[in-house]
C-alpha cells in the first residue's frame, strides 16, 4: 500500500513564497556578516527567521563561512549555538569573492 500526498495549487504557492523568504534571509545574513555588521545585528537576523545552515546556490557560502572568513568568533560561535552546520564539507576560503552589493 502507498500513501499519495498532494498540495493543493494555494499550499504548493505559500511553500514557494517560504522558500524565497527563507532564501532572501539567508542571503541577507551572508552579505551582514560579510559587511561587517554587529552581533547584535546578526542576532536580529536571525532571531527574525534567517537560517543559519542556508548556503548559496551558487558557490555553497554559508553565513558560517562568511564568519570564519570575517575572523568573528563572536558569530562563528552565535551561528553554531543556533544549528549552523559546521562539517558539511570543505570550501576552500580562497573561492569567498565577495562584491560591494551598494554599488561602491
Amino acid at each position: 500500500m502507498s500513501i499519495v500526498l498532494s498540495m493543493s495549487d494555494s499550499e504548493q504557492a505559500a511553500g514557494e513564497q517560504d522558500i524565497d523568504v527563507l532564501v532572501e534571509l539567508g542571503q541577507q545574513l551572508i552579505h551582514a556578516i560579510l559587511e561587517g555588521e554587529s552581533l547584535e545585528q546578526i542576532k536580529r537576523l536571525t532571531d527574525v527567521g534567517a537560517p543559519v545552515w542556508y548556503q548559496t546556490e551558487d558557490e555553497g557560502i554559508s553565513s558560517l563561512h562568511a564568519a570564519a572568513y570575517t575572523e568573528r568568533e563572536d558569530i562563528v560561535e552565535l551561528l553554531i549555538a543556533g544549528g549552523a552546520v559546521w562539517n558539511a564539507g570543505e570550501f576552500p576560503i580562497s573561492h569567498i569573492q565577495y562584491s560591494d552589493t551598494k554599488g561602491t
